[in-house]
């Protein structure tokens, strides 16, 4: 329970994208603890969430998810690799993001163990 008072409360992040410079950013989870946001504009639904990878030891994690697009009727894979300032605080946010999209899964009716 500690973890989703953490990552309510949000924290600095490094956005890791491939072949640009790491872009720092306060990440937090909204109130109703269904969307994960990063600016005014930008932020992902926990719905949208398909998996989040991490190796032991590491600051950094891998946020899995799908994106539908207004325009289109497919939806996109995409991931959001991020770096914490340390493992346990990558630890903390891979526990809370990982159970509420488990949750997300369970409350949709679907398959957990996929």
């Amino acid at each position: 329970e500690a973890h989703f008072g953490y990552v309510r409360r949000g924290a600095v992040m490094e956005l890791l994208n491939p072949g640009r410079r790491p872009e720092r950013r306060y990440f937090q989870l909204d109130e109703g603890f269904t969307a994960l946001r990063w600016s005014w504009t930008d932020s992902l639904l926990v719905s949208e969430i398909t998996g989040v990878a991490h190796e032991a030891g590491s600051n950094a994690f891998t946020i899995d998810y799908q994106a539908t697009h207004a325009l289109r009727t497919e939806s996109v894979k995409l991931s959001m690799p991020l770096a914490c300032r340390s493992a346990a605080e990558a630890a903390l946010w891979v526990g809370a993001l990982s159970a509420l999209q488990r949750l997300d899964v369970a409350r949709q009716g679907l398959d957990l163990r996929q």
